[in-house]
């Protein structure tokens, strides 16, 4: 056991220097989905954070009729893996607490199931889920840092740190493209998972959505409303990403949110949000 942000976290490792510690734990994306077994528990977050080669991998066991039953626990899926597929409803269970694109095609079909919860308590869903079997977490991180740290990056907030210390089995994924987030709670130490593997696959961007001439009057029309020194919070969405765009005349503007779009960038960029109110 060692302290990590006033967090008593699990050792997982034998060795002294996290380096040895790695290419010890190093395996491939097929050894990682071979990890899991029928009635597993997976939690893998959600996002760009769920790794994608041991899904990859996954779906191939599942489709040669080697993994019988795959249950994964998570959200906001960005991709499609073939485990996905109609014929595996039955055998392949989503269960999600953010129903993206994906969820909402595989809900049709019977495969997917929404946990509906506000997102702070999403450790306490994971850490309940997990008593009754066997819980592994997956996730794509960061690569390590000068001191072994990794960077659970985008959507890290998906995998509490609860999950991580209670599961009996954490695989990350390392991803050279995935950002360094700031915050000591994102971070996590090679000697904290028990295997690791590599896949550098380009990262999954949310493309803005053409607004159509309703969507921009009724963002206009939104935006008279606001004033300088409001706080705002937008979410996903053309709508929403368009009413950003015509917020660029305030000043001072705070932002309380769960996601960042390009629009609340550009904003940050120009200094109309500051946060200063």
């Amino acid at each position: 056991m060692y302290y990590n942000n006033n967090v008593i976290m699990k050792s997982r490792s034998k060795y002294d220097d996290w380096k040895d510690d790695y290419k010890a734990k190093l395996i491939t994306a097929a050894e990682a989905a071979a990890k899991v077994n029928d009635g597993d528990k997976l939690g893998q977050g959600g996002g760009n954070q769920i790794p994608h080669g041991i899904n990859s991998e996954l779906a191939k066991r599942v489709e040669s009729g080697d993994l019988q039953i795959l249950k994964i626990y998570g959200g906001l899926a960005l991709k499609y893996y073939d485990y996905m597929k109609p014929e595996y409803v039955g055998r392949v269970s989503l269960h999600t607490c953010f129903v993206g694109p994906m969820e909402r095609f595989t809900m049709d079909m019977g495969l997917t199931r929404y946990i509906p919860m506000h997102l702070n308590l999403i450790a306490e869903w994971e850490e309940y889920e997990a008593k009754d079997s066997v819980f592994k977490i997956m996730f794509s991180c960061t690569p390590p840092d000068e001191y072994g740290y990794m960077n659970r990056s985008c959507f890290g907030g998906l995998v509490p740190r609860s999950a991580i210390t209670d599961a009996e089995m954490v695989i990350v994924e390392v991803n050279e493209h995935n950002p360094w987030l700031m915050g000591d709670q994102f971070k996590i130490h090679v000697s904290e998972v028990d295997y690791i593997t590599e896949c550098n696959e380009p990262l999954f961007e949310i493309p803005d959505i053409p607004v159509t001439d309703v969507e921009r009057t009724i963002a206009v029309t939104i935006a008279d409303m606001i004033p300088d020194n409001a706080t705002i919070q937008l979410g996903l969405g053309g709508l929403a990403n368009v009413i950003g765009y015509e917020l660029k005349s305030k000043k001072n503007l705070g932002l309380h949110t769960e996601v960042i779009t390009n629009s609340m960038a550009e904003l940050m960029k120009e200094g109309v949000i500051s946060n200063t109110k």
